[in-house]
């Protein structure tokens, strides 16, 4: 009787190691992913990634809501409004209220992009934008607020970013940014 229960233990120690290990290894690899979102700067300070203006922006192509193939950055446009919205946001209701003015004030590529499937109201009240589901693009451009706002050029490289929580600094500051580049074209 004692040598079943020595296997028996035995067989229930391995089993509880071979547990705790991977147990380790996978609470390792979150931690890895949690530590991967920092940086540190040259004067010691830790900050959170993000994007910088005169960086490239990550390449991705996605099919949009309509089902047409987007890829960014493109050659179709002289620059691309990639803006990062989310239901929850109250800012990003506004903006979508007054995008159809600014869109067609420009002729620029307009790109909503959200990790949710947003209110279908708020999308049908902008035409000639596309809208793209996908949190991991989200992720990719270390997006942590609503709305944020990157304009890239064709070639890829941010010209200017801006993450305004009040509506009206944001429209202001976007009429600026594209009157501005597109001066320089």
């Amino acid at each position: 009787m004692s040598e079943k229960w020595y296997v028996i233990s035995n067989i229930t120690l391995w089993i509880v190691v071979i547990f705790q290990t991977i147990l380790i290894l996978y609470m390792g690899r979150l931690v890895g992913q949690f530590l991967n979102r920092f940086r540190i700067r040259e004067n010691k300070q830790i900050e959170e990634k993000s994007l910088e203006i005169g960086q490239k922006v990550p390449v991705f192509q996605k099919n949009s809501m309509e089902g047409k193939t987007l890829v960014v950055p493109s050659d179709a446009y002289e620059y691309t409004l990639l803006l990062f919205v989310s239901n929850t946001c109250s800012s990003c209701k506004e903006l979508f209220k007054k995008m159809p003015d600014v869109i067609n004030k420009y002729d620029i590529n307009y790109i909503f992009v959200s990790s949710e499937i947003l209110d279908s109201n708020m999308m049908q009240s902008i035409s000639n934008a596309h809208f793209i589901v996908s949190a991991d693009i989200v992720e990719d451009f270390f997006v942590n607020t609503s709305p944020y706002i990157l304009l890239i050029d064709k070639l890829g490289e941010i010209k200017h970013i801006a993450d305004l929580s009040n509506f009206g600094e944001l429209i202001m500051k976007l009429d600026i940014i594209l009157e501005q580049e597109l001066v320089n074209v």
